[in-house]
């Protein structure tokens, strides 16, 4: 994301003076390895499925038998059908054909596992994890039809930590935690995001500049009083 690109939550968080410096989102990286891994584990359970399925079909073929009875009543559609004993036709088979499991499945993954895949790790993930660096504080907003946010000022951080797997140290990527005074734990948490350490960075410049400009304004204040 861009500076000016963020959502209309955060800008309606924003205060009158605060300003977004920096917008951003899980890694890019992050996001496409775990959609390899779910296409990946997604092909498997359905290639596991499918053999189970042809087994059965195989070792007891009167499972599937679906036009076992007499000719049907009543036609919901060309492939669909209700015999007078109640079993349906959904594929339209006729006695002794055996289902296509193969083609079934590949239908599966194309036309719904693989859209669904794609939107949930190219859209849903991303907007519903929405970090940003404004010049006051930190602001995450979490979710997509219904949200939340989080946020932290500039002023309450007390330490921010960044912590690495070994495969995230090769990926560059990791996870930001910031405490914030009176607070137990880490209270604002932005995982997997790129370059961990140069947000650090910029978070604690962000945050010395906020200190020196406000209680900076604030002692200068006192002194004319």
């Amino acid at each position: 994301m861009t500076i000016n690109n963020y959502s209309s939550i955060v800008k309606r968080s924003l205060g009158q003076d605060e300003k977004v410096k920096s917008v951003f989102s899980l890694s890019k990286i992050y996001l496409n390895i775990k959609m390899i891994i779910a296409f990946i584990k997604w092909a498997i359970f359905l290639a596991l499925i499918t053999i189970v399925l042809m087994l059965v079909q195989e070792n007891m073929p009167e499972f599937f038998n679906f036009n076992r009875d007499l000719n049907p009543v009543y036609n919901f559609s060309e492939n669909i059908a209700v015999n007078d004993s109640g079993s349906f036709n959904f594929l339209n088979l006729k006695n002794g054909q055996n289902i296509n499991f193969i083609e079934i499945a590949i239908m599966t993954y194309i036309f719904i596992i693989i859209p669904l895949i794609l939107f949930y790790y190219l859209f849903y993930l991303k907007v519903s994890n929405e970090f940003v660096f404004t010049t006051d504080r930190v602001l995450i907003k979490k979710g997509w039809i219904g949200t939340k946010t989080i946020s932290a000022k500039f002023s309450r951080i007390t330490d921010v930590n960044v912590s690495q797997s070994l495969i995230e140290r090769i990926l560059k990527t990791g996870t930001i935690s910031i405490n914030t005074a009176g607070s137990e734990g880490y209270e604002v948490i932005l995982k997997h995001v790129a370059t961990p350490y140069n947000l650090k960075k910029d978070l604690h410049n962000l945050k010395e500049r906020y200190i020196q400009e406000n209680y900076g304004r604030s002692f200068a204040m006192s002194r004319n009083a």
